[in-house]
């Protein structure tokens, strides 16, 4: 397995924005076959899918005027 290409931190995508979980805590993923650590997930919680759905809310309208071409790019 190439894991260059996994980043070393992954974090939530909300409004734009890599953002760390807000509590600050994350999970560490490791490769199940070698037991090398591979990358830390934010953990999230209630409070951090409140703001991922809130943002996906406040883009809805312009989002939904984007042709699915627009949207990919």
């Amino acid at each position: 397995m190439n894991t260059a290409l996994i980043p070393s931190e992954i974090q939530n995508w909300i409004a734009g924005h890599a953002m760390p979980a807000a509590s600050g805590q994350t999970v560490e993923k490791f490769c199940p076959a070698t037991g090398k650590l591979l990358c830390r997930l934010a953990r999230s919680q209630a409070v951090d899918v409140r703001s991922a759905v809130e943002a996906a809310s406040r883009a809805k309208p312009a989002w939904a005027t984007l042709s699915p071409v627009r949207r990919g790019e």
